[in-house]
C-alpha cells in the first residue's frame, strides 16, 4: 500500500465512520473501484482505532465526568465486553476461513 493509498482510505475512514452504513465496506469497495489491492486486516484495525482515539479525545470531558458520576457504568461496560470478546476469540478461526476465501 502505498502512501496515498493509506491517506485516502484514512479519509474514507473518517469520513464515513459516522454514517449509518459500514465504514468498514468502504475500506474494501473503495480500493475495488480504484483498482488497488484490499488492505491488510491490520490497517483495517489501525484506522478504526484513529477514529477511537478522535472519539475519544474529542469527548474527554464528557466522559470523564459520566464516569465520576456513576461508578456503576464502568462495571457494565466491562460486563457488555465480555461476550463479544469470547464471541471474537472462540470465532477468530472463522473471519481468517471468510478473508481467506475473498482473495
Amino acid at each position: 500500500m502505498t502512501i496515498l493509498e493509506g491517506i485516502v482510505l484514512g479519509l474514507v475512514q473518517g469520513l464515513t465512520e459516522f454514517l449509518p452504513i459500514s465504514s468498514s465496506g468502504h475500506l474494501v469497495l473503495v480500493p475495488h473501484i480504484l483498482g488497488w489491492k484490499i488492505p491488510s486486516v491490520t490497517f483495517d484495525v489501525f484506522v478504526h482505532l484513529g477514529t477511537l482515539t478522535a472519539v475519544i479525545s474529542y469527548f474527554w470531558l464528557d466522559l470523564r465526568d459520566l464516569f465520576r458520576s456513576s461508578r456503576r457504568i464502568i462495571g457494565l461496560i466491562i460486563v457488555a465486553t465480555v461476550p463479544a470478546a469470547l464471541f471474537g476469540y472462540f470465532f477468530e478461526f472463522r473471519s481468517e476461513f471468510f478473508l481467506t476465501i475473498q482473495k
